[in-house]
């Protein structure tokens, strides 16, 4: 019931007129989901949940928040195939995300830092906390990010 009552806080919060996006990624450890929105700012919020190996349904959930700083990274494509641009261009981005363990009673406030490559993919640093195997474990990430 926590759970259905923190969705429900959090969504009517957002903003209505936005862009939606999904960021997915997996390691050896879990499967995450981030849904967010961004309007004009250059600030993006959402929830997030994450999967554990064992569990049928996401053990941790959250909520996170993103700064995407200006496009500053171009870089000549160096694989010449004509449906790939000349250019990869990347958007850094720094935030904050909170984590909440409801079985384990845990929480936990964590940076995160990353960049987008072509609105696409991203590769994205994480301090974890909520960990099944360690506690304050770092963690590189790399995933899709898909814009509705």
């Amino acid at each position: 019931m926590k759970k259905l009552i923190l969705l429900i806080v959090l969504f009517l919060c957002l903003p209505v007129r936005a862009d939606t996006t999904s960021w997915l990624w997996a390691d050896d450890d879990a499967l995450g989901v981030r849904v967010g929105v961004k309007d004009d700012s250059p600030i993006e919020v959402g929830l997030s949940a994450l999967w554990l190996p064992d569990r049928e349904e996401p053990e941790i959930w959250g909520i996170y928040a993103l700064y995407h700083l200006p496009e500053i990274v171009n870089v000549p494509n160096p694989i010449v195939v004509d449906f790939l641009p000349e250019i990869i261009t990347g958007t850094p981005y720094l935030g904050g995300k909170l984590d909440i363990d409801f079985d384990d009673e845990v929480t936990d406030i964590s940076p995160v830092a990353g960049i987008l490559l072509m609105d696409v993919l991203f590769i994205e640093y994480q301090f974890e906390y909520i960990d099944r195997e360690s506690r304050q474990e770092s963690k590189v990430l790399f995933g899709l990010r898909i814009k509705f």
